[in-house]
């Protein structure tokens, strides 16, 4: 993930859940998640104990799974997501897994739609494409 100039250390939240069970990130007040890690698998033979052989292969890891929870969670005060297949593609069947989330909390941004390409002047902003005139919903006030 990247790491994020200025901030000072400790802002970084983990959670951890064994295969099976919801994993929940939130957020105080109306800061939102802004997922930094994630791996779904297993680097370690002592977290989420099991049958041994459960817990041999410790190189177990979803590239995805950063994709995948920063799509569930990012720009939300709050998400739960399951540690299983259902979210995940199984990276190593017969093996018991985990999932381990990093994330910071930071203030709510509002954007709209429509990338900002470039600033001309303090006048002038020019943006690529403009989905619609309509104003987007301020999703703290749905």
């Amino acid at each position: 993930g990247l790491s994020r100039a200025g901030l000072p250390f400790g802002l970084v939240r983990r959670e951890l859940a064994c295969e099976g069970y919801p994993i929940e990130l939130r957020c105080p007040g109306s800061d939102v998640i802004m997922v930094e890690n994630a791996n779904y698998g297993r680097t370690d033979d002592k977290i989420c104990d099991a049958d041994p052989f459960q817990m041999e292969n410790v190189q177990c890891y979803l590239p995805d799974a950063f994709k995948i929870m920063s799509q569930r969670c990012n720009n939300r005060t709050q998400c739960v997501v399951v540690a299983g297949s259902d979210a995940f593609p199984d990276p190593c069947p017969g093996t018991y897994k985990y999932l381990e989330v990093q994330y910071d909390c930071v203030p709510y941004i509002f954007v709209c739609p429509g990338t900002l390409q470039k600033v001309l002047e303090a006048t002038s902003t020019h943006e690529s494409e403009h989905q619609s005139g309509a104003w987007c919903k301020d999703p703290l006030q749905a």
